[in-house]
Protein backbone atom coordinates (compact mmCIF):
# COMPACT_ATOMS: atom_id res chain seq x y z
CA UNK A 1 0.00 0.00 0.00
CA UNK A 2 1.34 3.36 -1.13
CA UNK A 3 1.95 6.05 1.60
CA UNK A 4 -0.24 9.13 0.69
CA UNK A 5 2.07 11.92 1.56
CA UNK A 6 -0.16 14.34 -0.26
CA UNK A 7 -2.57 13.94 3.28
CA UNK A 8 0.50 14.08 5.71
CA UNK A 9 1.75 17.74 4.00
CA UNK A 10 -1.70 19.41 3.71
CA UNK A 11 -2.01 18.93 7.81
CA UNK A 12 -1.93 22.23 9.51
CA UNK A 13 0.85 22.87 11.51
CA UNK A 14 -1.11 23.79 14.45
CA UNK A 15 -3.18 20.28 14.77
CA UNK A 16 0.16 18.62 14.87
CA UNK A 17 1.00 17.75 18.74
CA UNK A 18 3.90 16.20 20.94
CA UNK A 19 2.62 12.28 21.61
CA UNK A 20 2.19 12.13 25.53
CA UNK A 21 4.08 9.23 27.05
CA UNK A 22 1.62 6.26 28.32
CA UNK A 23 0.71 6.26 31.74
CA UNK A 24 3.05 4.26 34.15
CA UNK A 25 1.63 1.15 34.95
CA UNK A 26 1.05 -2.61 33.30
CA UNK A 27 -0.80 -3.49 30.19
CA UNK A 28 -1.58 -6.43 28.24
CA UNK A 29 -0.38 -6.57 25.19
CA UNK A 30 0.28 -8.99 22.53
CA UNK A 31 3.01 -9.81 20.01
CA UNK A 32 1.60 -9.92 16.07
CA UNK A 33 5.06 -10.31 14.23
CA UNK A 34 8.77 -11.24 14.45
CA UNK A 35 10.62 -8.30 16.12
CA UNK A 36 12.52 -6.44 13.27
CA UNK A 37 16.22 -7.49 13.69
CA UNK A 38 18.65 -4.35 13.11
CA UNK A 39 21.63 -2.11 15.02
CA UNK A 40 21.16 0.68 16.93
CA UNK A 41 22.88 3.14 18.40
CA UNK A 42 26.35 4.87 17.57
CA UNK A 43 28.13 1.45 18.01
CA UNK A 44 24.96 -0.43 15.82
CA UNK A 45 24.63 -3.01 18.28
CA UNK A 46 22.41 -5.34 17.52
CA UNK A 47 18.97 -6.06 18.76
CA UNK A 48 15.28 -7.78 18.13
CA UNK A 49 12.96 -4.95 18.17
CA UNK A 50 9.23 -5.75 19.19
CA UNK A 51 6.14 -3.85 18.53
CA UNK A 52 3.73 -5.07 21.27
CA UNK A 53 0.17 -4.44 20.77
CA UNK A 54 -1.79 -3.05 23.86
CA UNK A 55 -4.50 -5.13 24.29
CA UNK A 56 -5.95 -3.53 27.32
CA UNK A 57 -4.78 -1.77 31.13
CA UNK A 58 -4.20 -4.33 33.41
CA UNK A 59 -3.31 -1.67 36.99
CA UNK A 60 -2.54 1.78 35.26
CA UNK A 61 -4.56 4.83 37.02
CA UNK A 62 -7.81 5.42 35.83
CA UNK A 63 -7.33 9.17 36.13
CA UNK A 64 -4.10 9.13 33.92
CA UNK A 65 -5.76 7.04 31.98
CA UNK A 66 -8.72 9.07 31.14
CA UNK A 67 -6.03 11.87 30.63
CA UNK A 68 -4.16 10.25 28.24
CA UNK A 69 -7.53 8.36 26.13
CA UNK A 70 -7.61 5.49 24.36
CA UNK A 71 -4.65 3.12 24.39
CA UNK A 72 -6.04 -0.22 23.14
CA UNK A 73 -4.06 -0.82 19.86
CA UNK A 74 -1.09 1.43 20.84
CA UNK A 75 2.35 0.26 20.38
CA UNK A 76 5.25 -0.21 22.89
CA UNK A 77 8.72 -0.35 21.40
CA UNK A 78 10.61 -3.02 23.31
CA UNK A 79 14.29 -3.84 22.60
CA UNK A 80 16.01 -6.94 23.48
CA UNK A 81 19.84 -6.51 23.00
CA UNK A 82 21.87 -9.45 21.05
CA UNK A 83 25.14 -8.74 22.22
CA UNK A 84 27.08 -11.99 23.92
CA UNK A 85 26.92 -10.24 27.52
CA UNK A 86 22.84 -9.78 27.17
CA UNK A 87 21.86 -12.65 25.69
CA UNK A 88 21.51 -14.32 29.03
CA UNK A 89 18.93 -11.86 29.80
CA UNK A 90 16.90 -11.68 26.47
CA UNK A 91 16.69 -15.64 26.67
CA UNK A 92 15.37 -14.97 29.64
CA UNK A 93 12.12 -12.26 28.73
CA UNK A 94 11.32 -14.68 26.09
CA UNK A 95 11.31 -18.04 28.51
CA UNK A 96 10.03 -16.36 31.52
CA UNK A 97 7.50 -13.38 29.84
CA UNK A 98 6.65 -14.91 26.68
CA UNK A 99 6.70 -18.31 28.64
CA UNK A 100 8.38 -20.27 25.87
CA UNK A 101 10.39 -23.72 26.12
CA UNK A 102 13.74 -23.57 25.42
CA UNK A 103 14.65 -27.26 25.19
CA UNK A 104 16.19 -28.03 21.88
CA UNK A 105 15.98 -25.07 20.43
CA UNK A 106 18.08 -22.01 19.58
CA UNK A 107 17.55 -17.93 20.07
CA UNK A 108 16.18 -17.84 16.32
CA UNK A 109 13.45 -20.43 17.09
CA UNK A 110 12.47 -18.94 20.36
CA UNK A 111 11.79 -15.30 18.66
CA UNK A 112 9.53 -17.03 15.68
CA UNK A 113 7.92 -18.27 18.72
CA UNK A 114 6.48 -15.15 20.25
CA UNK A 115 3.93 -14.42 17.36
CA UNK A 116 1.06 -14.17 18.76
CA UNK A 117 1.97 -14.43 22.57
CA UNK A 118 0.25 -11.99 25.31
CA UNK A 119 2.70 -10.47 27.15
CA UNK A 120 2.50 -8.00 30.63
CA UNK A 121 4.52 -5.03 30.04
CA UNK A 122 5.16 -2.65 32.82
CA UNK A 123 5.72 1.19 31.98
CA UNK A 124 7.48 3.80 33.53
CA UNK A 125 8.44 7.35 32.68
CA UNK A 126 11.87 8.61 32.01
CA UNK A 127 13.28 12.01 31.30
CA UNK A 128 15.49 13.39 28.29
CA UNK A 129 18.68 14.15 29.24
CA UNK A 130 17.83 17.73 29.12
CA UNK A 131 14.88 17.27 31.45
CA UNK A 132 12.67 18.95 28.89
CA UNK A 133 10.79 16.05 28.11
CA UNK A 134 9.10 12.61 29.46
CA UNK A 135 9.36 9.22 27.43
CA UNK A 136 7.71 5.98 28.34
CA UNK A 137 10.35 3.15 28.41
CA UNK A 138 9.79 -0.56 29.13
CA UNK A 139 10.57 -0.99 32.88
CA UNK A 140 9.86 -5.11 32.90
CA UNK A 141 7.76 -8.04 30.44
CA UNK A 142 5.78 -10.75 32.75
CA UNK A 143 4.12 -13.97 31.65
CA UNK A 144 0.43 -13.81 31.62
Amino acid sequence: MAVDFSKILQKQATEIEKPKPLPIGTYLTVNQKLPEFKGVGKNDTPCAEFGLVIVAPVEVDQDALAAYGEVKGKNIRHRMFLTEGTEYRTKEELVNAFGLDEAGKNLGQLFNETINKQVLVTIKHRPSDDGTEIFHEVEALAAV
